[in-house]
């Protein structure tokens, strides 16, 4: 494991270069530019809650802050695997030219997801500061670190994705349909109350997405620190998938370059 960190470590400044070519890339000839990754969520909660706050029967700056709060986040979880199933597939070339190790490809587009999210962040603390004055806090700091744990969570899932991707291209079909499933099973429109049910309680307690959409909420719209519980939810998701990740690398990355 410490020789595999060592050739990350050398193909860095690689991986940087690539990331900032995908952000060039994603905004190239348009006139706003990254502006785009701040108005896109702020376009989806308007959207959201013109309808949503009639269904939950709350007030427009109630559920907007609650939505784009979820939102910006569950965006970064997504698009990292997303991004992450198709980083091998465009990552041919480097690939076949040299031994460049799996995992600088996922995080480049780890970086790139985490880019955009904190653009989006920038737009929710402009947003819930117009809307909602009374959520500034302190523990808004606390939002940067919480994504940090979405991303030790959101990485080896991506590392999985990128090389199952590759080997059965179906993957992506899949994957889609799973992140939608887990999207309406999750509470990022739905309020949260919701999901204390009888029947739903028991699976949001072990829901990874709910655990760090709570825990973000907590510190962007609630002035809490977020429950211990929590960390220990995404933490212990984190760590089974981190071995699957291992196994996979190893039983695989000498096979990548047949897959092409």
């Amino acid at each position: 494991m410490f020789s595999y960190v060592g050739r990350l470590y050398q193909y860095r400044d690689l991986c940087w270069h690539l990331a900032l070519s995908d952000l060039r890339a994603r905004f190239r000839r348009t006139r706003l530019g990254a502006v785009w990754a701040i108005l896109n969520p702020l376009m989806l909660t308007a959207i959201f809650t013109v309808v949503m706050s009639q269904v939950f029967k709350q007030s427009v700056r109630e559920y907007s802050v609650y939505f784009l709060a979820s939102y910006i986040l569950w965006d970064y979880f997504q698009s990292s695997i997303l991004l992450g199933a198709n980083s091998l597939l465009v990552a041919e070339g480097y690939k076949k030219q040299a031994n460049v190790p799996v995992l600088v490809f996922v995080i480049r587009s780890n970086i790139h997801a985490f880019v955009i999210f904190l653009l989006g962040l920038f737009g929710y603390c402009v947003f819930a500061a117009i809307m909602r004055p009374d959520v500034i806090s302190w523990t808004w700091l606390l939002g940067i670190p919480i994504a940090f744990c979405v991303t030790l969570l959101v990485l080896p899932i991506a590392i999985i994705s990128a090389i199952w991707n590759l080997k059965v291209r179906d993957y992506q079909m899949a994957i889609n349909h799973v992140l939608t499933i887990v999207w309406y099973l999750s509470p990022v429109f739905i309020l949260r109350e919701t999901f204390n049910a009888e029947g739903l309680k028991q699976f949001t307690a072990l829901n990874p997405v709910a655990s760090f959409c709570d825990m973000f909420r907590s510190v962007m719209i609630y002035e809490q620190l977020p429950d211990p519980r929590h960390y220990l939810v995404v933490g212990t998701w984190a760590a089974i998938f981190w071995l699957a990740a291992f196994w996979v690398i190893r039983k695989e990355e000498k096979n990548i370059v047949f897959y092409y």
